[in-house]
């Protein structure tokens, strides 16, 4: 993602041709498929790795767990040991030999002046997983040339050079110079220097140039090797603010090409306004725009071919939003996706006696048809008086009281409705007195949230501070930046007396980070936070 690249916590090391992304501090959080992107004038190219953190469990000693194997990686072939330069004489048997590091084991290909070798007679090759060996039974003066090891697998490619230079007896010189160049640097000047000692007796002197035997071949077509698919980066878990764009990808490969299959909760996917399906090389991506509540869900990525099957799964979680009281007091309903229910929800408001009332409720998301204000189910109708006033616009709609007095402490109704829904908010208004309350206070933090707090996975979680100002007050828990919502995992209370609540009754690794909780009131805010560490 692009916020990763200017993040205090993600390093880029390296000025060219090589770098690297050092992670300082790894967390859960940072699993994911990471991609890396080169460009210039001539062209791009692009690479992929799928990054997994294993959790070390505290009952488990140490050693123990640092054997434990959680996941096979891929790494670039790399080279130990380099080819070295050999010389030789006509007729003797001679091996180049190199070392590899790579993890799948790597394929070998040796090449001479750019071109494949041809294995057989001669020429033979071995590889055991590391040490490469080409093999020739008997060296030709043609066979002088500069060899080339190259190791590949699916992430990259490394390789290694050397020359084999051939010495020949003095009468064949001057005809091998016609058909023979020898490497700068390996031989200065023609043939094999006096002071070259022979490693091989010498041999009966031939005017002709031994030569060998190229059988004509022709050239096989290259078949594809028919692959089962793989992947090599799986879609993961996300947890997704109400109203994001959500993507999962996946990189595969196979052969031949895998047809693929995306579902959720055991139905299959099908394109449509919101969701989006695409193929970009050899990344499969879903894409999932303004997501709502009701697609949360375990989502599957299938891949078939004609000689194997594979899936992988991701779960995504959907936090809905609540409102931030600004002016007022907010009620927010969050139901961007239409559906026959019916809602109601109690807000407390407050106001100074002859000042204005604010009520806000909001309906971010709702095709609305129509909204209505009630009094005590009496119709708020917008009059010369100057009592009240409505606004409203596409997310929100504010019922304005004017010169409040002591009747004006009652209930008040809005309805917000469409073709298939209806939803309720009510509203409680008070009336203070000025001199039954001289003083209006914005929130105060009497007792903050501790600075950090620890506990063992799977324990209970309470986080708690006492505020104290004006009620009603309104508060918000936010952890890393989301809205948690009120609900079975996050329970969340305010009472009476200003004491304010968040529980975790069945904490995980992932419950981890930092939390804030923030107070409103008609006068003000207050927030306090507080950093969680769940091991």
């Amino acid at each position: 993602p692009e916020y990763y690249r200017d993040s205090n916590r993600f390093h880029r090391v390296g000025d060219g041709p090589e770098y690297r992304l050092e992670i300082p501090d790894a967390k859960l959080d940072f699993i994911g498929t990471y991609t890396v992107y080169a460009k210039n004038c001539y062209g791009d190219a692009k690479a992929i790795i799928s990054l997994q953190i294993k959790v070390r469990d505290p009952n488990i000693k140490s050693k123990i767990m640092d054997k434990k194997r959680i996941s096979t990686i891929q790494t670039i072939p790399r080279v130990i040991n380099d080819l070295k330069d050999i010389r030789c004489c006509d007729g003797d048997s001679v091996a180049l030999e190199c070392k590899f590091d790579a993890s799948p084991s790597a394929n070998i290909r040796w090449e001479k002046a750019g071109k494949l070798v041809h294995l057989g007679d001669d020429f033979n090759a071995e590889f055991d997983g590391s040490v490469a060996k080409l093999l020739i039974s008997q060296v030709y003066p043609e066979d002088e040339g500069e060899y080339t090891c190259i190791a590949y697998n699916d992430l990259g490619k490394a390789y290694t050079s050397a020359c084999i230079v051939v010495d020949v007896p003095e009468g064949k010189e001057n005809l091998l110079s016609q058909h023979l160049s020898r490497p700068p640097g390996i031989l200065s000047g023609g043939s094999t220097p006096r002071s070259t000692p022979r490693t091989t007796p010498v041999r009966s002197v031939s005017p002709k140039l031994r030569v060998r035997e190229i059988k004509s071949e022709v050239p096989k077509p290259r078949l594809l090797k028919a692959t089962p698919p793989k992947f090599y980066a799986v879609p993961h878990n996300r947890v997704a603010d109400e109203g994001e764009t959500v993507r999962f990808q996946a990189a595969i490969a196979g052969h031949p090409d895998p047809w693929i299959v995306w579902d959720k909760d055991g139905e299959v996917i099908v394109p449509t306004s919101r969701i989006n399906l695409k193929e970009v090389d050899d990344l499969r991506i879903l894409e999932i725009r303004e997501v709502t509540p009701q697609d949360a869900g375990l989502y599957r990525i299938t891949l078939e071919n004609d000689v194997g099957r594979i899936e992988a799964t991701a779960r995504l979680e959907v936090v809905a939003h609540r409102a931030y009281p600004i002016r007022g007091i907010r009620a927010r309903s969050s139901s961007p996706k239409p559906a026959p229910t019916y809602r109601r929800c109690l807000v407390g408001a407050s106001s100074r006696l002859g000042g204005v009332a604010r009520l806000t409720s909001g309906y971010r998301g709702l095709p609305i048809s129509g909204i209505k204000w009630y009094r005590d189910d009496t119709p708020i109708i917008e009059d010369n008086t100057g009592k009240y006033n409505i606004i409203s616009d596409n997310q929100e709609t504010t019922l304005e009281i004017f010169h409040v007095s002591f009747e004006d402490k009652t209930t008040y109704k809005c309805l917000t409705e469409n073709d298939d829904e209806i939803v309720e908010t009510l509203f409680e208004l008070d009336v203070l007195d000025d001199e039954e309350n001289p003083s209006y206070e914005p929130p105060t933090i009497v007792e903050g949230l501790p600075r950090a707090k620890a506990t063992l996975e799977g324990s209970q979680v309470k986080l708690q501070l006492k505020a104290r100002g004006t009620k009603p007050f309104d508060a918000i828990w936010i952890k890393d930046g989301c809205i948690l919502p009120d609900c079975g995992d996050f329970k969340q209370s305010i009472d009476n007396f200003g004491n304010i609540s968040l529980t975790i009754d069945d904490c995980f690794v992932q419950d981890s980070g930092n939390y804030r909780c923030e107070v409103y009131n008609t006068y003000g805010e207050a927030s306090s936070k507080c950093h969680v560490t769940i091991y």
